[in-house]
């Protein structure tokens, strides 16, 4: 008997090799793991090899495999899809604000959405189930696409932080096949990212209006604020997550000192001060107030990066505290040497966020209104 079942296909995400975790696996669709499958499932093929983008040039999508241990229930599939996003989305945006790097990395979840159609229980037809759409297809008819507004990217092996990855990986491990469901820390990781898997799609449902930049920022609060729920029937404020965060020790001292004002009487370090100005903008957005392209920036400082860009950034700071990677034994030479490993690019990329862009050129008119 198999020990993995085939669940979907992640047709904006090319891969060089496996991503592997003990009860869930993604894979090119070259994976010796495939051939069992294909052997069977003239559907199959004909699904996962017809991939083209919207020239018509090949494409090749990733496949996911779950192990038939494991429920194959909606809510186990996708927070394994958001653990795998975040890990490398955080990475990539760190990476941009530390190297100034572009390409080979994914930074928005669009790249592992999971394509809607899959095979049928028979594996000889391909069907579909949406809000939208349900119903049943022929495989030998499928033409599959990617999306057509992000870019083609193919990843390099490390593309997503491996620490992350592996300890999101445990708690998925205790939620949904140990069955632990009853610990609140596990169900308040999940939404949260659930929550940051939204903020960090492509700010384009509008066309990029400045209303899709600051309704991703304001769905970076709701990820932030899910992951602080105390739980029960309680609640998470503003306070709440200033305080989590202010329970970070950085070992870049400047990080640490409260230099900016909070609320009335209260002092914030960069990282808090940051968080107050999202949530901030957020407040501005949802509420109908008057915004214009500054609102979407630290300090309204638009020679900045803006608040997308730095959010991802303050999460993997914000997850890391939460699931205690920052903490170490300072008797143990070895752990030592991998917390400042994963410590450096992460407290420097908070150091320069902002900083002013590389490519910032200084307009001489600011023709953006109030809206």
């Amino acid at each position: 008997m198999e020990d993995w079942i085939f669940i979907s296909v992640f047709h904006n995400l090319s891969i060089l090799e496996r991503i592997e975790s003990k009860y869930a696996v993604i894979v090119p669709k070259d994976d010796p793991l495939t051939q069992t499958i294909r052997d069977r499932s003239l559907a199959f093929a004909q699904f996962v090899d017809n991939f083209r983008d919207q020239f018509g040039r090949e494409i090749d999508p990733s496949l996911l495999f779950l192990h038939r241990r494991v429920k194959p229930d909606v809510e186990a599939i996708i927070s394994f899809r958001n653990l795998l996003a975040v890990s490398s989305i955080v990475q990539s945006w760190e990476r941009f604000l530390c190297h100034g790097t572009q390409l080979d990395y994914f930074k928005f979840s669009n790249y592992f959405e999971l394509y809607p159609y899959s095979l049928s229980r028979d594996e000889k037809d391909l069907i579909v189930n949406t809000p939208s759409v349900m119903g049943i297809d022929e495989a030998s008819e499928f033409q599959g696409q990617c999306s057509p507004e992000i870019a083609r990217s193919h990843s390099t092996k490390k593309f997503y932080d491996l620490t992350l990855f592996e300890a999101l990986c445990q708690h998925w491990v205790d939620h949904y096949v140990k069955r632990k469901r009853g610990e609140w820390k596990n169900r308040s990781l999940f939404r949260s990212l659930e929550m940051a898997f939204r903020a960090s799609g492509l700010p384009f449902r509008n066309q990029g209006t400045i209303h899709d930049y600051g309704a991703n920022i304001a769905l970076w609060i709701s990820a932030f604020e899910i992951l602080n729920h105390p739980g029960g029937s309680n609640y998470v404020s503003l306070s709440t997550v200033l305080d989590f965060l202010g329970e970070i020790v950085f070992k870049t001292k400047k990080l640490n000192h409260r230099h900016y004002n909070g609320r009335k009487t209260e002092r914030l370090n960069l990282l808090q001060r940051t968080y107050f100005e999202m949530h901030i903008a957020r407040n501005q957005f949802l509420h109908g107030n008057p915004v214009n392209q500054s609102s979407l920036f630290p300090g309204r400082i638009t020679k900045c990066n803006p608040l997308i860009v730095v959010a991802p950034v303050m999460y993997k700071c914000a997850i890391y505290h939460f699931l205690g990677l920052l903490e170490y034994d300072k008797s143990n030479i070895t752990e030592i040497a991998q917390n400042f490993i994963r410590r450096r690019d992460l407290e420097t990329a908070i150091s320069k966020f902002r900083d002013a862009r590389r490519n910032y050129k200084r307009k001489k008119k600011n023709p953006n209104q109030a809206t």
